[in-house]
C-alpha cells in the first residue's frame, strides 16, 4: 500500500516527491554513515596510531594548514539546511496542513545535510577536491530543481507560495557550497602551517583524547546524560517565557489557571536561576566524574612524560614553571569542557532558537533585532578578546617567572643563609612580583573596558526592543497582548543573562588556550631517549662492556669525549680516573643511557644498548651518583626505592653493609624518619650511604660507581669499600674516583685527560711508569702524608 493516496511517479505530485526524495536523502546518508564508520575504525586501530595517549591520529598528525573561511561558509549553509525545513513547519503550522510524509522527507533532509556536512569536513585534509563529495551535492541540487519546475508546487506563483523562499535559500546555499568546494576553497590552507587558528585546532584534538573515555562506559553515558539534560534546557528555556504570556492572558480574562501556573512553576524549578537549577544541579553532580577522569589523564600522561624526557632537558627546567604549567594546563582544559559544553554552546544555540522564535511568533523586527544584537555584541568581544590575548600572554609570562623566582630561592635556603643574602632575595622577589601586577593592571583595565561595551550593546538592544514591543502592543487592533510584553521581556532578559556571561567565557576560553600552550609544548617535548622499534631484553648471564671509538658533545663544537674505546671483560672492574672536566661522569651517563652517544657505540655483551629496552637495561644496572638526591620521605623508603618488593630484612642488611644501620638505630623513629627536601635532613655522607645501600639492595648485574665515597671520612670509606668490593664481586664495575687508593683494585684503570685516554694499565703498572696517574699518586700520597705528620705534631 503506498503511503500516497495518488501515486505518481513523474511528474511528482508532493506526497510522491517527498517520498522519493526521502529515500535518496535517506540512502546517501546510510551510504556515507559506514564509510565514515569505516574510516574512523582505519584511523583508529593502526596500532602506530598512539604510543602514548597524547600521540596525535594521523588525521592531527597531517593538518597542514588552518581551516578556511569558505570551509566554515559551508558548514554554515549545512546548518541553514538541516534546520530550515523545520523553520518552515514553526512559521506556518496553523496555516498549513502537514502530513506524516513531511515529517519524513524533513527528517531524511535534515539527516542527509548533517552527515554530508562531517563528511566534508573529513575531506578538507585533501590536496585535491574530492569528486564523490561534488556529486553529492550535485544529487541535493538535482532534488531541488525538479520543484522549481513544476507547476503544481506553485499553482499560485513562486511568490504566493509560502516555501518560495525557503527553496530559494537552500538552492543559493548549495550552489555556493558546489563553487566553494569545485574551486578547493574548502581546503585547508596549506601555505600557513603555523597559523594561529590551526593551533587552537590542535590543541582542542588533543583535549579531545583526554575527554572521552575510550575504554569506560559508565563514564561515556554520563556524557550521554549531560549532553540529553542540556538539551532539556534548551526547551525549558523556550516554554518558560511562553507560559508567562498564557498566564497573564488567562488571568486578564478573568481566568483562573492553576494549571498553567503550576506547570510555569515546575518549568521554573527544571530551569533554575543561574547554575542552581535542578537540571543543572544534576548535570552538574554527573560531570564531576568526567572532570576527575580528565585531570586523571592529563595529569598522569605530564608526569609520566616529565620522566621521559632527556637528563638534558631536566638539566635546564626551573621546577616552579614547570609546576606552574601543570597546574594551569590541566585547569584550563577542564574550564575549556565546562564552558564549551555547559555555556558556550547552549548560547549559541539558544541565540539562534531566540532569532527563529521571534520571526515566527512576532514578525521579521524583532529576529532582525535580536541577530543584530548578537552579531556585533560577539563581534565586539571577539576583536577586544584578541587584542587582550597578548596581555594575557605577557601575564602569565610574569607569573612564571614571579613563582620561579619564589621556589628557586626557597630551594636555595641554605645558599641565602651562607651568604647573608636575604635582602638580596626579598629585592628580587619584590621585582618579580610587580612586574607581574603592572600586568595583571593592564589585563584587568582592559576587561573593564570591554565590559563597559558589552553593557552598552546590551542596554541599547533592550530599550529598542521593549519599546518596539510596546509600541505594537498599543496600536488599535494588536494582535499582541500584555501577555506578549512579558513573554518578550522574559525571553531577552533569559537570552542576554547568559550573553552578559559569554564575553566572560570568551575570554577564559581565550585564557584556557593560552594556558594551554605550554601545557602541550611540554606535552609533545620530543623525548630524545626512546626504545628502538626491535628493542630486546638485556642478555642473561655475565656480560662484558664494550666502548667503541665513543664520541659525545653535549653542545656542537665542544666535545666532552674523543674516539674513546675500552673493554671491561665480565665480573672485572674498571676505574677511570683524571682531572675534573676530563668526561670522567659523562661515561657513566653515556652507559645508563641518559645521553646517547654522538658517534660509535656501547655494547653490553654484542648488543648495542641502544637496542635494549630502557628499562631493562636501567634495571640491570645500579648506579651510586656522585650528587645523591633523597625523596622527602622516610629513610627507609628511600632505600626500599632499590627495590620496592624487599624484606625488611633485607633492607636491613643493604643498609649495615652502607655502614648507616647504626644511625638509623639511633635515630628517635628510626627507619620511619623523614629526611627532608632533597635529603637536606642528612649530611653529604649519610646521604651518600643511603645512595649506596639502596644500590646493595637493588643487587644489579652492573655496577656505577661515580664518586661513590666521595663525601665519607676515611674510617667510614674504608669500611664501605670493602662491602663495595664483596658487591663488586662477580659484576662488571665501573668506578669514577678522584681518591686513587679507593680503586687500587682495580682490573684496569683508565686516566683521562680532555675527554681522551691517555694511560691504561692496573695500579701496579701505573704507578711505575712515568705519567699522570704516578703523578697523581704521588700528589695525593704526599698530602696523605703531610696530613699525618701533622696529626702526629
Amino acid at each position: 500500500m503506498f503511503p500516497c493516496d495518488a501515486w505518481r511517479f513523474w511528474p511528482p505530485n508532493s506526497c510522491t516527491y517527498g517520498v522519493q526524495a526521502s529515500i535518496v536523502y535517506s540512502a546517501i546518508a546510510v551510504f556515507l554513515t559506514l564509510f565514515l564508520s569505516c574510516r574512523r575504525k582505519a584511523a583508529t586501530t593502526d596500532p602506530s596510531a598512539y604510543q602514548r595517549l597524547t600521540d596525535e591520529t594521523p588525521t592531527v598528525a597531517n593538518l597542514g594548514g588552518p581551516v578556511t573561511r569558505s570551509f566554515l561558509l559551508t558548514v554554515l549553509v549545512g546548518i541553514v539546511n538541516i534546520t530550515l525545513p523545520w523553520i518552515y513547519f514553526f512559521a506556518h503550522y496553523k496555516v498549513v496542513p502537514f502530513t506524516p510524509i513531511f515529517f519524513i522527507a524533513a527528517t531524511s533532509h535534515s539527516l542527509f545535510w548533517a552527515i554530508t556536512t562531517v563528511y566534508h569536513g573529513f575531506l578538507i585534509n585533501r590536496k585535491h577536491v574530492s569528486l564523490w563529495l561534488l556529486l553529492v551535492y550535485f544529487v541535493a541540487v538535482l532534488l531541488i530543481a525538479p520543484v522549481f519546475a513544476l507547476h503544481e508546487f506553485f499553482p499560485d506563483g513562486f511568490f504566493h507560495a509560502g516555501h518560495f523562499a525557503y527553496l530559494v535559500v537552500e538552492a543559493v546555499g548549495t550552489v555556493l557550497t558546489i563553487l566553494l568546494t569545485a574551486t578547493g576553497y574548502t581546503l585547508r590552507d596549506f601555505n600557513q602551517p603555523d597559523h594561529k587558528w590551526l593551533k587552537v585546532e590542535k590543541s582542542l584534538r588533543q583535549v579531545g583524547h583526554y575527554i572521552w573515555p575510550r575504554k569506560d562506559f559508565l563514564i561515556r553515558l554520563r556524557i550521554y546524560v549531560c549532553v540529553v539534560i542540556v538539551i532539556i534546557g534548551r526547551v525549558t528555556n523556550i516554554v518558560f517565557p511562553l507560559y508567562s504570556k498564557w498566564i497573564i492572558d488567562e488571568l486578564a480574562k478573568g481566568n483562573f489557571c492553576y494549571q498553567l501556573i503550576i506547570g510555569s512553576v515546575i518549568m521554573k524549578f527544571f530551569q533554575g536561576s543561574g547554575m542552581g537549577g535542578f537540571l543543572n544541579t544534576v548535570r552538574s553532580q554527573l560531570w564531576i566524574a568526567i572532570n576527575q577522569y580528565t585531570t586523571r589523564e592529563i595529569q598522569m600522561d605530564m608526569f609520566a612524560h616529565i620522566h621521559q624526557l632527556s637528563l638534558s632537558w631536566h638539566l635546564s627546567r626551573k621546577t616552579g614553571e614547570v609546576l606552574k604549567v601543570m597546574d594551569r594546563g590541566t585547569r584550563s582544559i577542564q574550564a575549556l569542557l565546562n564552558y564549551i559544553v555547559f555555556n558556550i554552546t547552549p548560547t549559541i544555540v539558544d541565540i539562534l532558537i531566540a532569532t527563529v522564535f521571534f520571526f515566527v511568533m512576532y514578525n521579521y523586527y524583532f529576529g532582525i533585532l535580536v541577530l543584530v544584537t548578537m552579531v556585533i555584541y560577539l563581534a565586539t568581544t571577539i576583536i577586544v578578546t584578541e587584542w587582550r590575548t597578548k596581555q594575557r600572554r605577557d601575564l602569565n609570562k610574569a607569573d612564571n617567572e614571579w613563582q620561579t623566582v619564589g621556589v628557586d630561592s626557597i630551594l636555595n635556603y641554605e645558599t641565602v643563609k651562607y651568604y647573608s643574602a636575604e635582602q638580596v632575595e626579598y629585592n628580587r622577589y619584590k621585582a618579580a612580583l610587580l612586574h607581574y601586577q603592572k600586568h595583571d593592571y593592564l589585563v584587568n583595565t582592559s576587561l573593564n573596558f570591554l565590559n563597559l561595551l558589552q553593557n552598552f550593546i546590551i542596554g541599547l538592544s533592550m530599550l529598542i526592543g521593549t519599546l518596539l514591543i510596546g509600541y505594537f502592543i498599543a496600536m488599535p487592533n494588536s494582535k499582541f497582548t500584555a501577555g506578549d510584553y512579558s513573554m518578550f521581556t522574559t525571553y531577552l532578559l533569559q537570552l542576554y543573562g547568559p550573553l552578559n556571561i559569554f564575553g566572560t567565557l570568551y575570554r577564559t576560553i581565550q585564557n584556557s588556550f593560552v594556558d594551554m600552550e605550554n601545557m602541550f609544548e611540554l606535552l609533545n617535548k620530543e623525548v630524545d631517549i626512546v626504545d628502538s622499534i626491535d628493542a630486546v631484553e638485556v642478555p642473561p648471564g655475565s656480560l662484558s662492556l664494550n666502548v667503541n671509538n665513543v664520541s659525545f658533545h653535549y653542545s656542537e663544537g665542544q666535545p666532552i669525549l674523543k674516539n674513546i674505546s675500552f673493554t671491561v671483560q665480565p665480573g672485572k672492574t674498571i676505574a677511570i680516573v683524571g682531572a675534573s672536566g676530563g668526561g670522567k661522569s659523562t661515561i657513566i651517563r653515556l652507559l645508563f643511557r641518559l645521553y646517547d652517544v654522538t658517534d660509535g657505540s656501547i655494547c653490553f655483551g654484542d648488543t648495542d644498548i641502544r637496542d635494549l629496552k630502557l628499562k631493562s637495561l636501567r634495571g640491570s644496572i645500579g648506579i651510586v651518583p656522585q650528587d645523591t638526591v633523597l625523596f622527602n620521605d622516610t629513610i627507609g623508603y628511600n632505600i626500599r626505592y632499590g627495590r620496592p618488593g624487599a624484606t625488611d630484612e633485607e633492607v636491613e642488611a643493604a643498609a649495615e653493609a652502607a655502614q648507616i644501620l647504626d644511625l638509623i638505630k639511633s635515630m628517635p623513629n628510626g627507619y620511619d624518619t623523614i629526611v627532608g627536601e632533597r635529603g637536606l635532613k642528612l649530611s653529604g655522607g649519610e646521604k651518600q650511604r643511603v645512595a649506596i645501600a639502596r644500590t646493595i639492595l637493588k643487587n644489579p648485574a652492573f655496577l656505577l660507581l661515580d664518586e661513590a665515597t666521595s663525601a665519607l671520612d676515611s674510617i667510614t670509606e674504608s669500611r664501605i669499600q670493602i662491602n663495595l668490593k664483596a658487591l663488586a664481586r662477580g659484576r662488571t664495575c665501573v668506578i669514577v674516583a678522584h681518591r686513587l687508593s679507593t680503586i687500587k683494585s682495580a682490573d684496569i684503570i683508565l686516566v683521562m685527560r680532555n675527554g681522551n685516554i691517555v694511560q691504561s694499565g692496573s695500579h701496579v703498572q701505573l704507578v711505575n711508569i712515568p705519567g699522570e696517574y704516578r703523578e697523581l699518586w704521588q700528589l695525593q700520597h704526599s698530602h696523605r702524608q703531610n696530613s699525618h705528620d701533622q696529626t702526629d705534631q
